[in-house]
């Protein structure tokens, strides 16, 4: 571990570089293999290494240019915030990594939008979050609440959102000088800025996680889902500084080469979680229209997400029902009741 942190101290670290030697050469694949269990939080002298090179103020870590140092260390222990890992990772430990992704978003966003980690790493540290909440809950709900990490989530997401939108826009008006083409190019960045990307249902399931369902939902309709990002930069790990993101920007230019943003388990998965955000605030209309779209993703097989889609419709369409019922009741009550008052103001006249 101290040799990692060693690595993401310098300057010119990047991800791949920091967690070079520690996992397979591959890092947009999520089989890690570790070299060693030396490396894995159950080691309570590498666990307050770790954290205290994330979180120490100030902090001693470098991050290069562009922060690849930090966000290789939060890359570094992905593998053990997944259900799946045999090793359980304390309270404490997924507490301080909430503060760590929450503290280092700038770095992420760095990183993300130069294209020098992929949207597969951006992906494992989402779910990490996502898991380490998970851990949290199980103790208080505070403990995800004062990480901050729901406000640095949303602000990864609508950061690497505008930066998209203004690459697309720089690529189509390339010599948008004008009056006319500048408004021409803040409406296309209009259209093209509210993309799902595979932060947003982590985002919701820690909003959920925290009971936070009103800020989720002013979230989601400030910056309502309109597309799916269908390509994105490919990442080779075999080259590193500006020669990778040069490379990385030219590759970006071309479809040929583009992979999918957004798997398709994180789409159904948003939906999911934003039609339970939607049946929190008692919008069951919205929330029909969500768990909907949940159930009508091709597939080849029926997931527990979608079977848990159509259980919360049900429910959703019960309890409209029953305010349905409920209006119907208290219209008819008024109604009845100011027509007993009618007829006696009539009786009284006589």
């Amino acid at each position: 571990m101290d040799k990692a942190i060693e690595r993401a101290s310098r300057a010119d670290a990047t991800a791949s570089y920091v967690i070079k030697g520690v996992i397979s050469e591959n890092i947009n694949s999520l089989s890690y293999s570790f070299a060693s269990n030396d490396f894995l939080l159950s080691n309570s002298t590498n666990s307050a290494l770790y954290f205290s090179a994330l979180l120490s103020n100030p902090s001693f870590l470098v991050g290069g240019r562009y922060h690849g140092g930090i966000a290789g260390l939060l890359l570094l222990v992905t593998p053990q915030f997944q259900p799946v890992n045999q090793m359980v990772v304390s309270e404490e430990q997924s507490s301080l990594y909430l503060r760590a992704g929450a503290v280092h978003v700038d770095a992420i966003i760095g990183e993300w939008t130069c294209g020098s980690i992929s949207n597969r790493n951006v992906e494992d540290i989402s779910k990490a979050l996502g898991f380490a909440a998970q851990i949290c809950c199980q103790r208080s709900r505070s403990l995800i609440s004062s990480s901050g990490i729901l406000p640095a989530l949303a602000k990864l997401i609508t950061g690497y959102q505008s930066h998209k939108a203004n690459h697309s826009s720089s690529l189509s008006n390339p010599n948008s000088a004008t009056t006319t083409a500048q408004e021409q190019g803040d409406t296309n960045r209009s259209k093209t800025q509210n993309f799902l990307t595979s932060v947003h249902p982590e985002f919701l399931q820690i909003a959920i996680l925290a009971g936070h369902y009103r800020l989720a939902s002013t979230f989601v309709q400030r910056h309502p889902v309109h597309a799916v990002d269908q390509h994105s930069w490919n990442y080779d790990s075999n080259t590193s500084g500006m020669n990778n993101r040069i490379s990385n920007n030219k590759r970006s230019s071309s479809s040929s080469n583009a992979k999918p943003i957004v798997s398709s388990e994180s789409f159904v998965r948003y939906f999911y979680y934003l039609g339970m955000i939607h049946l929190g605030c008692d919008d069951y209309t919205l929330a029909l229209s969500a768990f909907n779209i949940c159930l009508k993703v091709p597939a080849n097989a029926v997931s527990a997400v979608m079977i848990a889609a159509w259980k919360k419709m049900i429910l959703a369409r019960c309890l409209a029902l029953a305010l349905d019922d409920d209006e119907e009741y208290l219209s008819s009550a008024l109604s009845s009741s100011y027509q007993k008052k009618k007829t006696g103001w009539a009786g009284e006249k006589r």
